[in-house]
């Protein structure tokens, strides 16, 4: 038993072994030694470190290949250009390709405008599908302070879709920011009661359905139904401010059982 433990930190030392994965991956031993002015070395450092690389998701995940193989055509056996309609990688493909870990946020892509165009247009390569927003090698997750600049590479003066969608955009992810905000300054309110002996049974209810409010509007974005989200994001802002009035009430409740007509004695 205690071969097999020590070839693995052999290999996790020769950069051989994936460690959120633990098995050999023969992609990341050559990659990461190709020249960064190379397409592979060049993606292989846009990923390292990414939260994809931290989760295991290494380029067999989305390209294919044999990650097991140690020679190069081996390796990459069954790997086709994005320009293949059968890759993976392939415009038309990229959601599905993404669903596979983001269920959620394709079942809400598959609903708005965007996929509808990639249907019909899916082998342009400027068509909208996750790494549109999102970027590939080293994905990102856009802000409202880079939303209006994304949305604007589509939208706007002289380009497809209503010149309004950016500033729509940016209003409606604020908005998302701004529940967020409140749902974490409430649950401080909360976490301040429970630990004081109050009881919070009330504002912990409602803390959760905010939370569950929140989290449908982060994938409910990927529809870009902004009357949607911005219903359920009113929704989880609501919840969180009664969250927070629960708990204050709890701390007064308490006060009132614990407070006394009768003055302290004199020394």
């Amino acid at each position: 038993m205690r071969f097999p433990r020590l070839l693995i930190l052999v290999l996790l030392c020769l950069g051989m072994v994936h460690p959120a994965r633990g098995e050999p991956n023969t992609c990341l031993t050559c990659h990461s030694e190709l020249n960064e002015a190379t397409p592979a070395g060049r993606a292989y450092l846009q990923w390292k470190n990414t939260v994809h690389d931290k989760a295991g998701v290494t380029c067999d995940r989305c390209h294919g290949g044999d990650s097991s193989s140690g020679t190069l055509d081996g390796a990459h056996r069954s790997i086709r250009a994005a320009s293949d309609p059968a890759s993976p990688t392939y415009a038309g493909n990229i959601p599905e390709l993404c669903g596979n870990c983001h269920g959620a946020q394709l079942e809400e892509f598959a609903r708005s405008k965007h996929y509808r165009i990639l249907q019909v247009r899916d082998s342009i390569l400027d068509s909208p599908t996750c790494i549109t927003c999102h970027g590939a090698m080293n994905t990102a997750i856009l802000s409202p302070a880079n939303i209006a600049d994304a949305c604007r590479r589509c939208h706007g003066r002289e380009k497809t879709g209503p010149s309004s969608i950016p500033e729509e955009a940016q209003a409606t992810l604020s908005l998302i920011y701004y529940a967020r905000n409140t749902i974490n300054w409430s649950r401080e309110f909360v976490l301040l009661a429970r630990r004081e002996g109050r009881p919070t049974a009330a504002a912990e209810e409602r803390l959760q359905e905010a939370i569950s409010r929140f989290q449908a509007s982060k994938a409910k974005w990927h529809s870009f139904d902004f009357r949607e989200i911005l219903r359920l994001v009113d929704g989880a802002y609501e919840s969180a401010r009664e969250a927070k009035r629960l708990a204050e009430d709890a701390n007064e409740r308490l006060k009132e059982r614990t407070s006394l007509d009768i003055p302290p004695l004199d020394r």
